[in-house]
């Protein structure tokens, strides 16, 4: 998932193009790289968002190794 960290584009097409059941993988891939990218946009205005940023970067450390 974490082989394009700057291009959502380039992850979503790399999983469309492996095939196999790749709708709720590419709605993950699209809603963890949107939050890790989009930085303090994508959780402006929601509830316990510092909790949720955190979550977001343990989740992307992980998925990045």
């Amino acid at each position: 998932m974490y082989r394009y960290p700057d291009n959502v584009y380039d992850a979503l097409l790399a999983n469309a193009n492996a095939g196999g059941d790749n709708t709720p993988r590419g709605f993950v891939i699209g809603a963890v790289m949107g939050a890790a990218i989009g930085g303090d946009r994508g959780l402006q205005g929601m509830h316990n968002s510092a909790v949720l940023q955190q979550e977001i970067d343990e989740f992307v450390a992980v998925a990045s190794q």
